[in-house]
C-alpha cells in the first residue's frame, strides 16, 4: 500500500462494474483511518454487505453506522453520496492492512492514484479547499494543520490579484520545503556497531 493514497478497483461477483477505494489518510499509526469507496450505488450496497458477512440495511446517503467489518474490527460507516461510501476503522496499520486484503480478496488491484479531490471531499466548497483537505487528511505533524488550514485564503488571493500577483521567490521555495517536511517528515536511521551507544544518542536527540 502507498504512504499517502490507495487506489483499489473490486469487481463484485457477476458484475462488470467497479469500485474505486482509495487510503484517506496517512498510512501510520493513528486513531481513525479513513477508505473511501466510490462507485455504482448498488455495487457499494452489495460490497459492504460483503465486507460486514451477510446481508445488512443499506445505507441512505447522510446517514452514517456502526458495523463490523471483515470479522476484523468495528468501523462506522458514512455516506456521503449515493456513490460514495467511508469506512473509519480503528488507525492501526494491521487493522487498515488486513481491510485493505479483505478488499483484495474481492479483487482488489492497489495502485496510488490519489483521484480527484474535489469528488473525495464533497463538503469542500473548491477545488482550493479539497486539495487542503486531502494534504490534511495525511499530515503527520500537528504543526502542519494551521498551515494547511490558511492555504485557501492565501491562494484565493494571490488568484485575485490576477497578472499583479508577485513573483515567486527563493524564499517561498523554502517555505515550501518546510511545509512539505510537516506533511512528510523525513526518516534517519542511526547505524553503527553494537554498544556504540546508538540508543543513547537517539535518546539525547529526542
Amino acid at each position: 500500500m502507498a504512504a499517502t493514497a490507495v487506489r483499489s478497483v473490486a469487481t463484485m461477483p457477476d458484475s462488470p462494474a467497479t469500485i474505486e477505494a482509495r487510503l484517506r489518510t496517512a498510512r501510520a499509526a493513528g486513531a481513525i483511518a479513513l477508505v473511501s469507496l466510490e462507485g455504482p450505488p448498488a455495487e457499494l450496497d452489495r460490497l459492504l454487505a460483503s465486507l460486514c458477512g451477510g446481508v445488512i440495511s443499506p445505507l441512505e446517503p447522510g446517514a452514517l453506522s456502526l458495523r463490523a467489518i471483515a470479522a476484523l474490527d468495528e468501523a462506522v460507516v458514512a455516506r456521503p453520496r449515493r456513490d460514495l461510501l467511508w469506512l473509519m476503522p480503528h488507525g492501526g496499520v494491521l487493522v487498515v492492512d488486513r481491510i485493505a486484503e479483505r478488499l483484495e480478496s474481492l479483487g482488489v488491484r492497489w495502485c496510488a492514484d490519489p483521484g480527484d479531490a474535489l469528488r473525495a471531499y464533497p463538503e469542500a466548497s473548491d477545488r482550493l479547499e479539497a486539495a487542503m483537505l486531502e494534504a490534511l487528511a495525511t499530515a503527520t505533524s500537528p504543526r502542519a494543520i494551521p498551515l494547511l488550514l490558511d492555504q485557501p485564503r492565501r491562494w484565493r488571493e494571490r488568484h485575485a490579484l490576477g497578472a499583479e500577483a508577485p513573483a515567486f521567490s527563493s524564499r517561498d521555495e523554502d517555505r515550501w520545503q518546510r511545509l512539505d517536511r510537516l506533511l512528510v517528515p523525513p526518516r534517519v536511521c542511526v547505524v553503527g556497531p553494537r554498544n556504540a551507544g546508538k540508543s543513547t544518542l537517539t535518546n539525547t536527540l529526542a
